[in-house]
């Protein structure tokens, strides 16, 4: 059994180094083409070369799990086409047996893919947002960015979703106010400007709702103010402590940029401002748990997915009889796009918890880890 497990291990390296090799290929070629349209005239060679550097464990985290769904594809396909599983069958091996080598690699390459996702790609992608920083605009308007907690300005802590152009859409803001509880601003669209004789930033928000906590006088329930406002202009001024000089400024970390173990961090210091906040700080501190928790799952699904598309991907591959690549790769990208179409959905929905993205996400694994398991069951009884 020894070298039967040898010689499908083998084989089944050589066939995950290849299309490891052609899918980092063509994804980074595709995310190469989009920067160049991006950056035209900006990008010199040292740029190029420090962003695929940094964009490989973006592109492995996507390309190891296809390269081994599809790896098993072909290997198990041409043991089955030149018959070689009916030779071992006929010896009285288990066709479960056959499993175990490419399992084990599948455990590996599944702690490899948690180990990339958790430490090196939270990593890279701070460092690609300052590649990208450094070729941007230096002024006082870059350090605005949309899907990050920005706290570069005095006494304010602001969150936008979307910036396009100077307009801005669904900003959430903390305004620290001496003497009395935080203040919640939250408004629904807005624009940015700048005003250059007193060197501030102007936010001009519309539909606005404000929140603030009063102080009691008695223990008991707090009480809470609320106001809508047609139109609220706040001016930021910089935290010259934290952000120092623009051109040495960093950039804020998105949720993306931290480690697992700081977003759960995070998520139990939101979850303890949701527990002191009121009513409407409640809904918005609950979303942005919801974001975590769906980041954390996304890192953690995809690395699971090894092992959820091994056994569907022998499977097939013992059925079909082919060992042609033509073969193999479609059928690796058709089962990792329900994979990656999932993955966006729990992305889109990740700021809706009553549609709990963080357990549609790891639909597909368990679906297609339970569908696999059951063919090749069946396939062993044969």
């Amino acid at each position: 059994m020894k070298i039967i497990d040898r010689y499908i291990l083998k084989n089944l390296l050589l066939s995950f180094a290849f299309t490891l090799t052609i899918f980092t290929f063509v994804l980074f070629t595709g995310t190469l083409f989009k920067m160049i349209q991006f950056f035209l005239g900006k990008i010199s060679l040292l740029f190029i070369g420090e962003f695929f550097v940094f964009s490989i464990p973006y592109l492995l985290s996507y390309a190891i799990p296809m390269s081994f769904l599809t790896a098993n594809l072909l290997v198990f396909g041409q043991l089955s086409a030149e018959n070689e599983i009916t030779a071992m069958k006929a010896c009285g091996v288990n066709i479960l047996r056959l499993i175990v080598s490419p399992v084990v690699l599948g455990v590996i390459l599944t702690f490899l893919c948690i180990f990339i996702n958790d430490v090196v790609l939270p990593f890279c992608h701070y460092e690609l947002r300052m590649l990208r920083k450094e070729i941007g605009e230096k002024s006082i308007t870059a350090l605005i960015e949309p899907g990050v907690f920005i706290n570069n300005f005095d006494n304010y802590l602001i969150y936008i979703d979307e910036i396009e152009d100077k307009k801005l859409k669904n900003i959430s803001i903390q305004q620290q106010v001496p003497n009395e509880f935080p203040r919640f601003i939250k408004a629904e669209h807005g624009i940015i400007e700048m005003n250059e004789e007193k060197k501030v930033l102007v936010l001009k928000l519309y539909d606005v709702l404000i929140e603030q906590q009063q102080k009691a006088k008695e223990k008991g329930t707090p009480d809470f103010i609320h106001a809508r406002m047609g139109m609220v202009p706040v001016e930021l001024t910089l935290d010259s402590e934290k952000v120092g000089s623009l051109d040495n400024r960093k950039v804020n970390k998105r949720l993306k940029d931290y480690t697992i173990r700081e977003l759960i961090s995070q998520k139990k210091e939101w979850k303890h401002l949701f527990d002191i906040s009121g009513p409407f700080q409640k809904n918005e501190y609950r979303k942005k748990i919801c974001e975590i928790s769906t980041e954390i799952n996304i890192r953690l699904s995809l690395a699971f997915s090894c092992l959820a598309l091994l056994f569907i991907g022998i499977s097939l591959g013992i059925r079909t009889h082919r060992s042609e690549k033509t073969v193999g790769i479609p059928i690796s990208l058709a089962f990792f796009a329900i994979n990656y179409g999932f993955t966006l959905f729990g992305k889109a929905l990740n700021d809706k918890p009553d549609f709990y993205p963080e357990i549609i996400i790891w639909i597909p694994n368990i679906c297609l880890g339970i569908i696999g398991i059951l063919l090749l069951i069946r396939i062993a009884k044969r």
